[in-house]
């Protein structure tokens, strides 16, 4: 069994909440904190704030697009290639 990861979960238009239970749970994560996407929120920004003093590198960032469809942020450019799949749905 995985060890469990802690992630910011972030609800992409379209997914459900049930759909970020299933995430969460395919990829045992522990959800640190729930959001509902927007565009114009710099998320790197917003973790690095949350856990200022705080081993950044043992939170994630996890966008939820739908039941079996996620993708776990581990760096900028994972960021910016969900955030080019953001601009086109």
């Amino acid at each position: 069994m995985a060890a469990e990861s802690f992630v910011i979960l972030i609800l992409c238009p379209g997914a459900s909440l049930d759909d970020l239970i299933h995430e969460r749970q395919k990829h045992q994560a522990v959800a640190i904190d729930i959001l509902n996407y927007e565009e114009n929120v710099d998320y790197y920004r917003y973790k690095d704030r949350k856990f200022e003093g705080v081993q950044k590198n043992e939170v994630n960032l996890m966008f939820v697009f739908g039941k079996s469809d996620s993708v776990i942020i581990r760096d900028r450019e994972d960021l910016k290639r969900v955030e080019t799949r953001l601009k086109r749905g």
